[in-house]
């Protein structure tokens, strides 16, 4: 249990807060005090999650807090370098519950700055150079993390020239900052010595979750990184890659969407129907006095991949009370045919399947 000023503090954080800040590891300083009064936060740096320690006084709340940042950081001095943060701390308000937040937004833009302090003062000439290439990126971060003898570099490049207007205005996405767009990270392994080293970097490309209900970058196949190869010559072949893929997507939901119309004078009207992003489609049907149900999942890569049918009973149960049900993902299938064609071919299927389902059902039944 946290005092009310502290919890009005860390409540306004998560609910308000533009990056994905976690809180975690409520604790006592003290055994012997009555509330927690520390705890953890973990925050988003180039991409990467940044422990610190959050420590307030049990005995007197309305205190600023201390913060305690990872052994490897103890050179980060920020009230040394930001007068800003002096000021919140100087002018500590328990009663706002904003200050604990506009503080550790403070904190983050003055360790990305040491952290880019760090990787300049790298002797690598290959890592100067990436800098000096990149440094007209808005929004780039950078940092130099080390785990015992190794280390990297990792950079965030936000892709902003990478149009996701039409996608986001087909799907009605709410595109919202920070999290507005796809993010290209890329680490390089530095050497012990910190010489220039010719490693192949580990590149990655991060997406807002909702983004992901359209487009899944795990799914994008990356270019290949070639010898002498730097991230200015990289990114642009990454960047038509991805508007590629994007054309496509635009032009799979289209078709997810007309599919899931041509079911309607086949089927009728759905139960449930999810338009956004023709993802999903559940519809009753009966072969004499047996009810069932057919849910229809669409992946992102229709019609090139084709759904997957999921035929639910509503007259069997298993013995945990759930409905027996039945997944299909190899039936007649052409991406070729038009979006009736597809549903004619799907009610063909279930109606010469609907008598070995509901066989599969009873022995189900028999088995529980």
């Amino acid at each position: 249990m946290l005092p009310r000023d502290i919890v009005d503090q860390v409540d306004y954080l998560l609910q308000n807060s533009l990056l994905p800040i976690q809180v975690d590891g409520f604790r006592k300083s003290h055994e012997s005090h009555s509330f927690f009064d520390r705890f953890s936060v973990l925050i988003p740096c180039f991409l990467e999650p940044v422990r610190w320690e959050v420590i307030f006084s049990c005995q007197h709340p309305y205190w600023p807090p201390d913060v305690i940042f990872a052994a490897h950081d103890s050179d980060f001095q920020p009230l040394a370098t930001n007068s800003s943060i002096s000021s919140i701390l100087k002018g500590w308000d328990s009663k706002d519950p904003s200050t604990l937040l506009r503080f550790l937004v403070e904190l983050r833009n003055e360790y990305l700055q040491y952290q880019r302090k760090r990787v300049e003062e790298l002797k690598d000439s290959r890592l100067h150079f990436e800098v000096n290439t990149l440094e007209s990126i808005e929004d780039l971060e950078m940092g130099l993390v080390t785990d015992g003898d190794n280390a990297r570099v990792i950079f965030s490049i936000p892709l902003h020239e990478l149009d996701l207007s039409k996608l986001a205005r087909q799907s009605r996405l709410l595109l919202q900052p920070p999290n507005t767009g796809v993010v290209l990270q890329v680490c390089y392994p530095v050497q012990r010595e910190f010489t220039s080293s010719s490693a192949v970097p580990l590149i990655k490309l991060h997406a807002p979750n909702v983004l992901r209900e359209v487009f899944k970058v795990e799914d994008v196949r990356l270019p290949a990184w070639t010898d002498s190869m730097c991230l200015a010559e990289y990114i642009p072949k990454l960047l038509e890659l991805l508007q590629s893929q994007i054309i496509d997507a635009c032009a799979s939901l289209t078709l997810r969407r007309n599919f899931i119309e041509a079911l309607v004078p086949v089927f009728g009207r759905p139960l449930e129907a999810e338009t956004d992003f023709g993802r999903k489609v559940s519809m009753i049907a009966s072969a004499g006095v047996f009810t069932f149900l057919i849910h229809i999942s669409l992946p992102l890569q229709f019609p090139k991949v084709q759904p997957t049918l999921l035929l639910q009973s509503s007259q069997h149960f298993d013995s945990q009370g759930r409905p027996i049900s039945r997944a299909y993902e190899d039936y007649p299938w052409s991406p070729r045919w038009d979006p009736s064609e597809m549903v004619s071919r799907i009610c063909d299927f279930i109606t010469e399947e609907n008598a070995s389902f509901k066989q599969y059902c009873n022995e189900s039944l028999q088995y529980h």
